[in-house]
């Protein structure tokens, strides 16, 4: 005869375990995700439709800020260097702009821009960029 305690434990491991590997299935489902939208972006920086909207976009809402594309200063404003401060990889980028970068100034834009146009400008700052880099997120 099984004691109350065992079958309650017998019923409670698979709910533990599940528990316990659960932020790593996030965590691998995330990556995933990351690397697929990073797929995307980079496609997008391919097109020129999309890069040229995103240069329109640009000097609407960035060009005041962060400068024209010539700029060769090494600093955080510079986006078009291989150089990134903050949230680094296309997903990264994306995050910067719709999530700002609040303690260095810069405004959230996801939502205030158009997702369209926010894509495009992704897009535009990734033509740029002769690798890729990881994003960091």
């Amino acid at each position: 005869m099984n004691s109350p305690s065992f079958s309650l434990l017998a019923l409670l491991i698979p709910w533990i375990l599940t528990l316990a590997l659960l932020p790593a299935c996030l965590s691998a489902s995330q990556n995933l995700s990351t690397i697929e939208r990073d797929t995307t972006l980079i496609s997008l920086s391919k097109n020129n439709t999309k890069v040229s909207q995103g240069r329109e976009a640009y000097n609407a809402f960035c060009l005041p800020c962060h400068g024209p594309e010539n700029i060769e200063i090494d600093s955080p404003s510079n986006l078009f260097d291989e150089k990134w401060y903050q949230h680094s990889g296309p997903s990264g980028i994306e995050k910067s702009i719709r999530e700002g970068v609040i303690e260095k100034g810069m405004p959230a834009w996801g939502e205030m821009i158009p997702e369209e146009q926010i894509e495009a400008l992704i897009a535009y700052l990734l033509s740029f960029q002769t690798t890729f880099h990881k994003s960091n997120e």
